[in-house]
């Protein structure tokens, strides 16, 4: 959204479709190489459609200071409420 934003005020506006074209292409290669954050590949579960997949992987963390994490992260993602940058997302993995 911010990069979006400083293309509209430099009056690029134009450019954001293929912008946001290559930030979906590089989204999904690091998904399907298992490069996010677990937070991040938590919400990709669940804006893919698979809130049961999110919610069981969230269950199955030990550590409840990184399972209610992940929790919120699947409300948030149900809600539609815009998520964290990814470096926010980062960690929430089993111990």
């Amino acid at each position: 959204m911010q990069v979006a934003r400083a293309y509209i005020l430099a009056g690029r506006q134009a450019e954001i479709p293929d912008l946001l074209s290559k930030i979906n292409d590089r989204f999904n290669y690091a998904v399907e190489r298992g490069l996010l954050a677990d937070g991040a590949a938590i919400r990709n579960l669940v804006n893919k459609g698979d809130v049961m997949a999110a919610v069981n992987t969230a269950l199955r963390i030990q550590s409840p200071g990184k399972r209610v994490p992940a929790l919120t992260i699947i409300a948030e993602a149900v809600a539609g409420v815009p998520g964290l940058p990814d470096e926010k997302l980062l960690g929430l993995g089993s111990e």
